[in-house]
């Protein structure tokens, strides 16, 4: 983070999830991110860093220009995000939302 410490950010809008995890990812780093651009979906901020208008804090998408932009892991501070799952104990459950949530168990639960 502290290699990014001076760039410009493209970030989501505030009240956006990932617009609190950078900006509290920069705060643990030891600064506050410049903000150049916001947006409201993560292929929005994708495109507009692959337009080199700056640097950005967002998971994996589909259909990034790899040819314009280069992904790096953020290593120090700890750059994690928690995505729950919650279903109806009981309830009725189609087969494939069975199987999907078999697939989340079995691998990360």
């Amino acid at each position: 983070m502290d290699e990014v410490a001076n760039d410009p950010f493209i970030c989501m809008k505030h009240g956006y999830g990932l617009r609190s995890i950078t900006e509290n990812l920069c705060r643990e780093a030891g600064f506050r991110p410049q903000v150049a651009f916001e947006g409201e979906e993560v292929t929005t901020v994708a495109g507009l860093v692959a337009a080199g208008l700056g640097i950005a804090l967002i998971p994996e998408v589909s259909g990034l220009n790899q040819e314009k932009t280069v992904c790096l892991e953020v290593s120090e501070p700890r750059c994690r995000r928690m995505i729950g799952m919650a279903w109806r104990e009981g309830g009725f459950m189609p087969l494939p939302v069975l199987k999907f949530r078999t697939f989340v168990m079995q691998r990360l639960g």
